[in-house]
């Protein structure tokens, strides 16, 4: 059960931490788009 809990931790925060980046990702290039417009 502790083990399981950990693999869950750390799964969570990879996942938080892929999406921030795909968050952040989107929000540059949403930038960069509106600078050219």
């Amino acid at each position: 059960m502790h083990r399981f809990l950990k693999t869950f931790t750390v799964l969570t925060v990879i996942k938080r931490r892929i999406l921030d980046k795909l968050f952040s990702f989107h929000y540059t290039d949403k930038i960069r788009k509106e600078r050219m417009l």
